[in-house]
């Protein structure tokens, strides 16, 4: 089973696969269980968040990604299902790309709030 069209930043954990649609604006979030891992049929779902750079916490249980939905990128984390989204950062320039650490204890990310990009 794909994903679609402008399918892009994909995060697997245990057997579901997140995933950005960029064809749309803003980014919508998909989540997808892994065919190989579940033979599911069920259908791609998308997330009531939007935002790029979506990555599952190791756990599989929070999705961390970037939105702009604050009128600047930072980063965001809601539940593995999209709910109760919560912005993390509230920095003045733009932030993201989220990933996890190993633990799923800290989430590292760029930012370009000391100064441009290099």
């Amino acid at each position: 089973m794909g994903v679609g069209e402008n399918a892009v930043h994909a995060s697997v954990r245990r057997n579901l696969l997140v995933y950005v649609q960029s064809a749309t604006a803003p980014a919508d979030i998909w989540r997808l269980p892994r065919p190989a891992a579940s033979r599911s049929t069920e259908a791609p779902a998308r997330l009531p968040v939007s935002g790029a750079n979506a990555a599952y916490s190791p756990d599989g249980r929070k999705v961390a990604f970037e939105s702009d939905r604050g009128g600047v990128i930072n980063i965001w984390l809601s539940n593995a299902d999209g709910s109760h989204s919560v912005q993390l950062t509230t920095l003045k320039r733009e932030s993201g790309t989220p990933r996890w650490s190993p633990d799923g204890r800290q989430l590292v990310f760029d930012s370009i709030e000391a100064g441009n990009r290099g």
